[in-house]
């Protein structure tokens, strides 16, 4: 049912499903990697919207042959502008409270140009915690966009109103 796996890299194994054309990576033992993953799913338990935003805007990138679009930054982009909704869809769960609990920094040791830096990758994984302060912050109503209307946002979003030269989306080595 699936291609014959290639790996594209250290502990990285690449391989698409047949009949549907999915495409997988599994990483294997990468720290990074597993955190990157971790905060992803978190936010698609977050709200629906968001996992179904990042879907389209894969395989939009996928039918337009932009490579730069890459999975990973596709769902980058949707956090942020689902962050930057007013009223915000998606909360920062790096930054979902001003003091983190007493003992939760988690510093990753990673390469950078010959040197060893480290960042801390922490994030708030309990998703009830984050919808209260979110419900304070938001008032009760929160945001209720159709689908339709946040994905029309998102491309006026990035088209017209995100300013490339103040701010960038990229994909670094730091989470």
């Amino acid at each position: 049912m699936c291609d014959s796996p290639a790996v594209s890299g250290p502990n990285i194994l690449d391989f698409e499903d047949k009949l549907t054309g999915l495409k997988c990576r599994l990483n294997l033992n990468d720290p990074l990697e597993i955190l990157r993953s971790a905060l992803i799913l978190t936010y698609t338990k977050f709200d629906e919207r968001f996992k179904q935003l990042a879907f389209f805007l894969k395989e939009w990138a996928r039918a337009h042959s932009i490579p730069l679009l890459t999975p990973y930054v596709c769902c980058l982009m949707a956090i942020h502008y689902l962050q930057s909704t007013v009223p915000p869809v998606l909360p920062s769960l790096q930054q979902a409270f001003a003091s983190k609990p007493k003992g939760t920094t988690i510093l990753l040791r990673y390469p950078c140009g010959g040197a060893v830096k480290e960042a801390d990758v922490y994030y708030e994984p309990k998703i009830d915690k984050v919808r209260v302060q979110m419900k304070a912050v938001a008032g009760k109503s929160g945001n209720t966009a159709s689908l339709g209307e946040i994905l029309a946002g998102f491309f006026r979003y990035y088209g017209y109103e995100f300013e490339v030269s103040m701010s960038t989306v990229m994909h670094t080595n730091v989470v």
